[in-house]
Formats: structure tokens, sequence, C-alpha cells
């Protein structure tokens, strides 16, 4: 019979995998306790959460969303792993992770799980090389600010040709003044 705090604790793991974007495992095993505070704070930065929970623990919490467990997961699941969420976005946390591993070799993304956001799509488990790749992708307030751009631009140039225009009457005009004075 589990204790009632790991059937806490696995219910906490749920409902933080059900609010998540994405979910990576890592090890962190050779981190100093500055460095983990420092990638705790870069992940919450980034919108996400760092927990370390038994392995167990999460592959019970993985098992109710996946309800299987592929190989791939049950095996980076042992030995030393931390579970970071992505809630705000899934590159976001994921940068954060790869930003950090640049400067840390002690942290490795070992395995990940992009969720899928509506009930006919499937999760999409993610290898080391694509957890890399995904954390290249701009993040959510990039985009935002590549469409605000995109949106501003017709509108920019119209406004500057109609601003040019504009400007050559007011030379014509002030030519014209110029020359009756003259």
């Amino acid at each position: 019979m589990p204790s009632q705090q790991n059937q806490e604790l696995v219910k906490d793991t749920i409902d933080k995998i059900g609010r998540s974007k994405n979910v990576v495992i890592v090890e962190y095993q050779g981190l100093s306790v500055k460095d983990q505070v420092q990638l705790r704070a870069d992940i919450k930065k980034a919108g996400g959460e760092l927990n370390v929970t038994k392995n167990r623990l999460v592959k019970l919490a993985l098992k109710d969303r996946l309800k299987d467990i592929p190989a791939e997961i049950d095996e980076a699941l042992n030995g030393p792993s931390a579970i970071v969420f992505g809630y705000e976005d899934a590159v976001g946390a994921t940068k954060a992770i790869i930003d950090f591993a640049k400067d840390h070799e002690s942290l490795k993304a070992k395995v990940g799980v992009l969720m899928a956001d509506s009930a006919e799509s499937t999760d999409k488990v993610l290898s080391a090389k694509d957890i890399e790749a995904l954390s290249k992708l701009p993040g959510r307030q990039e985009l935002l600010t590549m469409l605000v751009v995109q949106l501003q631009s017709p509108v920019q140039g119209f406004y500057n040709v109609l601003k040019g225009n504009l400007s050559g009457l007011a030379r014509v005009l002030n030519g014209i003044k110029e020359q009756k004075e003259a």
C-alpha cells in the first residue's frame, strides 16, 4: 500500500503534467547546489518548473497521461533524474535547460514529451536531439513580436508613401513661393 505522501506526490505530478505543454527529464547529477538554484530560477523565469521526484512516482504519473510508458522514458527514469515542466509554452523551459547545459556539462536532457493540445492528438516522445531542436525554435514571446512587426509593416509602408507625397507637395509649394518672391 503506497504511503499517503507518495499518493499526494503522484497526484501533484499528474496535475503538473496536465498543465504542461511539455515535460523534459534531465540528468542533473554533478551540479552544485548553487547551480541547481540558478537552474531552477532560469526555468521558472522561462515559465516552467523543475522538480526532483522519485522515478517510480514519475512513471506512475506519466502512465496516467500516456497510458503506456514508452521504452525511452522507462530507460531515462533510471538513476538520478529531475523532471522539468514547461507551463507557458513548449519552447521556453526547454531553451532554459539547453542554454544552462552549454555552461554545465553535468546537466543533460535525457528525454521529453511534447503534450498534445487536444484529445484527438497523441503526445510525442522527444529524444535528446529533438529536445535540442525544439530549443532552437522561437518562443511564444518572440513569435508574438514577429507577428506584430509583420502586421505593422504594411501600415508603416503606407504611412511612408503618404508622408513622401505630402513632403514632396510641401517642397513644390515652397519652391513656387520662393519663385514668386524673387
